[in-house]
């Protein structure tokens, strides 16, 4: 209740259900949230960007709640258009970072509040929820007011800010879950001396609000060098010519994991054009990619988020592929049905 009255829900609410209800955030976050403060969920049984344009002129439909995915889906279809959502008065993401390039179009578009949330099933959804003095754009997280959270790489003692570490959340709250249904070593392995470790990483800046980086287990051990995938992600997604990107690490005898970057392009690219964008940013060297492949798309889960088991185990089939010696990329498809 505490994290739809942070976002403002009301019975003027209409909300298309994007999000799937199987899911913590459609089912928890979505449709009890719009329902408990007399609002209205509008059903979808399942994802078509053009038909959830039409939708949303239609049925004068005010707040979007969908993951980076679905919104960098309705942006590309042709059915698209600014006026055709002038009824939405709010977009809330949530399930995945956010590319910057969609919210940049998001923001152009749309000329209203972006609100970024984060919550795990674990935790019944929220734990971080926007700072409603903010500006309109990305607003950062903030404890939220019926739990606790602190980043840690032990999970009794906290870390100084702006020391990265692991996000714990106090397991005694109301909120926390107690345990997984008949697998006690899971429950073990994520519930340590009352804490409950989430998997992501972080830490917390001088004015309290926590900035998530990335996911532990997302995360390349390169030559004894850590690298954030989602770093690596959002300088290769500069290129205008990336549609989406996701980085994984590849067993290497070298270098334990070598970084390797996988695209979907809207146009012919090389691999050595992407490896210049890396060049002229911040990046630092060993967090360049060192091999490309391009794809028609990225796996996902029910949840739209990139399956990157899925697609280690793909890459693992192409490993051996030689790179196409005119654009620098190994390249495959992705069967849909995965």
């Amino acid at each position: 209740m505490s994290t739809q009255a942070g976002l403002r829900f009301g019975g003027h609410n209409n909300l298309l259900g994007l999000m799937p209800i199987h899911h913590v955030i459609g089912f928890f976050g979505v449709f009890l949230g719009s329902l408990a403060f007399n609002g209205t969920w509008i059903p979808v049984t399942a994802f078509d960007p053009a038909q959830a344009v039409k939708w949303i002129e239609e049925l004068d439909v005010t707040c979007l709640f969908a993951s980076p995915t679905h919104f960098d889906a309705l942006l590309a279809t042709s059915e698209f258009a600014p006026e055709k959502l002038k009824s939405v008065d709010s977009v809330i993401f949530a399930g995945a970072a956010i590319n910057q390039s969609i919210l940049k179009r998001l923001e152009k578009c749309l000329q209203v509040p972006i609100v970024d949330i984060y919550g795990t099933t674990e935790t019944m959804n929220s734990l971080f929820n926007p700072d409603a003095t903010q500006e309109r754009g990305l607003r950062p997280g903030y404890h939220s007011r019926v739990q606790f959270a602190s980043v840690s790489e032990s999970p009794s003692v906290a870390l100084p800010a702006g020391v990265e570490g692991e996000l714990v959340v106090d397991a005694s709250a109301d909120a926390t879950f107690t345990h997984y249904l008949n697998n006690p070593e899971a429950t073990a392995a994520k519930i340590v001396d009352g804490w409950y470790r989430t998997g992501d990483s972080g830490y917390v800046d001088d004015s309290g609000r926590v900035i998530l980086t990335g996911r532990i287990d997302d995360m390349i051990n390169t030559g004894a060098e850590n690298v954030h995938a989602e770093e690596v992600e959002q300088i290769i997604s500069r290129h205008p010519a990336v549609v989406e990107a996701a980085v994984v690490g590849l067993p290497d005898t070298r270098w334990g994991e070598v970084v390797t970057a996988v695209v979907v392009v809207s146009e012919p690219l090389t691999a050595d054009l992407l490896d210049q964008v890396c060049l002229d940013s911040e990046l630092a060297n060993f967090k360049r990619p060192r091999r490309y492949f391009v794809v028609n798309e990225l796996p996902r889960n029910a949840a739209m988020k990139v399956s990157r088991r899925t697609l280690r185990e793909y890459l693992g089939a192409h490993a051996a592929d030689q790179p196409n010696p005119e654009t620098g990329f190994i390249q495959f498809t992705i069967e849909e049905s995965q």
